[in-house]
């Protein structure tokens, strides 16, 4: 098996990792190794928590604004609301 050289890249390259380890599958597939297709998988259940999941909310998008926002915790919390929005 030829292996390549050690990277001595310190930071996080998850996609780097991914093809490392599917190349390491590739060349020495695990005797246990079972490769499924998802789609494939139908246990006839609709699924209907993971569509709504998927769905758009008000709720989740402020979720999503809050996340996205970088500002310190101090200025956040200094937010002018108008009373009409209360």
């Amino acid at each position: 098996m030829d292996r390549e050289p050690l990277d001595t890249d310190l930071g996080d390259d998850e996609q780097a990792d991914e093809i490392r380890a599917y190349q390491r599958n590739v060349e020495d597939p695990p005797d246990d190794l079972r490769i499924r297709y998802h789609e494939n998988d139908d246990d006839g259940r609709l699924g209907i928590g993971d569509e709504l999941a998927q769905e758009w909310t008000a709720r989740g998008q402020r979720a999503e604004d809050a996340e996205d926002d970088e500002r310190p915790a101090e200025v956040a919390a200094m937010d002018i609301v108008d009373d009409s929005d209360l």
